[in-house]
């Protein structure tokens, strides 16, 4: 069978140009890659670009979780929030018109820039508390909060263990944890490219998307996983996690020692 000039060349033209795409895209990642390794202050880097990004970041959101119908897993995600809650890496508070009117919101974001964008939103803030604060270094009491809610944050921490450890810090025992995250796939081949990515990725949005956030919540011993559902391949994870309450154990009394 015979494939005629007129169809052989057009195809010619269309695998050159994915060719031409791949290896465009090739470079750029590994620029990228190349160019993150470099930086010496990794932290000091993060931070500038999450001031950088401030201002266009909740167009940025809008348009991916327009694609991929997220906002409806905001929504009913927070509906669960209650009592004193606090948000970690609340950004322009895109959250804040989901909480329920009797809770006691407090969110924090690093970001100078970020806190100026969600107080300069139209609708009203004085529900919401919003402060300027490390999620690594949280300037609230021990077990302070009834539920901390985390939204599409956790995988833009510069020192991911230490943000939860200040999570489970402030949250009181039996508390609720809920997060909103995307990471890893349940394609493998795509997670390779995840991680291929993950530079482009900090230099553009300051953040990485090849978290596996089931495995990073089942090696954590304080901590119960008691809802997640993982939707978009797998990439996006709605949980509901748990702060386990301890039980203190009682003191063995030992009888006395008879006198001879």
């Amino acid at each position: 069978m015979s494939i005629s000039l007129s169809r052989a060349i057009p195809f010619s033209i269309i695998a050159y140009g994915g060719t031409s795409l791949f290896m465009y895209k090739y470079g750029k990642m590994k620029i990228a890659n190349d160019k993150i390794m470099e930086i010496k202050n990794k932290r000091e880097f993060l931070y500038k670009k999450h001031q950088e990004i401030a201002e266009g970041y909740e167009k940025m959101i809008e348009k991916r979780e327009g694609i991929n119908k997220l906002i409806r897993f905001r929504k009913t995600l927070i509906s669960y929030a209650t009592g004193k809650v606090l948000e970690t890496g609340c950004g322009t508070g895109i959250n804040s018109e989901f909480y329920k009117e009797d809770a006691e919101v407090t969110a924090v974001d690093w970001s100078k820039n970020m806190i100026q964008e969600a107080l300069g939103k139209e609708y009203d803030t004085k529900k919401i508390k919003y402060k300027i604060a490390d999620v690594e270094n949280l300037p609230y009491k021990d077990e302070s909060f009834d539920t901390v809610v985390d939204t599409f944050s956790l995988q833009s921490y510069f020192d991911r263990n230490k943000a939860l450890g200040e999570i489970k810090r402030v949250l009181k025992p039996g508390g609720l944890f809920l997060v909103l995250g995307r990471g890893t796939s349940y394609v493998s081949l795509y997670n390779e490219y995840l991680q291929f990515r993950a530079g482009l990725d900090i230099e553009s949005e300051g953040s990485v998307f090849n978290l596996d956030f089931e495995k990073l919540f089942e090696e954590d011993d304080d901590l119960e996983v008691e809802h997640i559902e993982r939707k978009n391949l797998g990439m996006t994870y709605i949980m509901m996690v748990r702060k386990k309450s301890i039980n203190k154990p009682v003191a063995e009394t030992q009888e006395p020692q008879k006198k001879e």
